[in-house]
């Protein structure tokens, strides 16, 4: 007979950590954008958080 256990993960909000954002307007060129929205469709990624991860990594790496 197998015993049952305890849940002990987080909730579904809870997995991953929503980091503050802040919107604004952004001008980039249609190759750039076309070329996100076509490797986000891919993966199943929206685009929009391709390019916000792009930047977090760029001033994450030049802040140390």
């Amino acid at each position: 007979m197998l015993k049952k256990i305890a849940d002990f993960l987080p909730p579904p909000e809870l997995l991953f950590a929503r980091e503050e954002t802040k919107e604004i307007t952004i001008s980039l060129s249609k190759k750039s954008i076309d070329f996100f929205k076509n490797v986000s469709k891919e993966n199943n990624i929206p685009y929009q958080q391709m390019i916000r991860k792009i930047f977090d990594n760029y001033s994450e790496y030049y802040s140390q």
